[in-house]
């Protein structure tokens, strides 16, 4: 918040804006790719902090920015972390930002119990349909190959599951597709028999 972009340019760094959470607007992030070419997300540590984090990436990727996410350690937000440990320590934690596929994969990672064969398998499956989003083929590779090391699988066995998941991606759009033809189709029938009765109407009144 406001706070935390005052501290921050106390400290000597100078180019953070404050979006004030879940106001993040895709007119701001518009206006910031105007400026820079990439962005790091520091939200606060608590659900509403990474609710805020979720939502603001699809928002700044649309607008043509590449997106990192810091994740604060020993303290809730910028501002208690640079009284505590200074603008040394947090210029590190800047280096070590994470970009938001790996920022992603672990906050799906942080939900599952790997030792668990059926929370494993539900991992590997929310895991491969973020990958299967990927537009790079060595992106998707690169990243499966990762969560296939962590849950102890075959990168090929991940690969056969990104596959499927974009399979199901390419079908649920499509559904989506036709469902949005299937109304408009209908708003137009609807309309066009509104007009024959509004026709129907002005003509009776002026036979009349």
């Amino acid at each position: 918040g406001n706070i935390d972009v005052v501290a921050l340019h106390q400290y000597g760094f100078d180019n953070a804006v404050a979006s004030l959470g879940t106001s993040l607007t895709e007119e701001q992030a518009t206006l910031m790719s105007k400026y820079v070419e990439s962005v790091i997300l520091i939200y606060d540590g608590d659900n509403a902090g990474q609710n805020a984090t979720k939502r603001a990436i699809p928002i700044l990727e649309k607008a043509g920015l590449q997106v990192k996410v810091l994740q604060l350690r020993d303290a809730k937000d910028p501002d208690e972390f640079l009284k505590k440990f200074g603008a040394d320590r947090f210029k590190l934690l800047l280096e070590e930002s994470s970009n938001r596929v790996e920022y992603q994969l672990n906050a799906i990672l942080k939900k599952y119990d790997l030792r668990d064969d059926d929370q494993k398998v539900k991992y590997l499956q929310e895991s491969a349909e973020l990958i299967c989003t990927l537009s790079s083929s060595v992106q998707r590779e690169v990243y499966g190959g990762r969560v296939a090391e962590t849950a102890k699988i075959s990168p090929e066995a991940m690969k056969m599951e990104v596959g499927r998941a974009f399979k199901r991606r390419i079908a649920r759009e499509k559904k989506k597709q036709e469902k949005i033809k299937i109304y408009k189709k209908n708003k137009l029938q609807s309309i066009s028999k509104l007009e024959f009765i509004l026709l129907f109407y002005i003509t009776f009144i002026l036979c009349y």
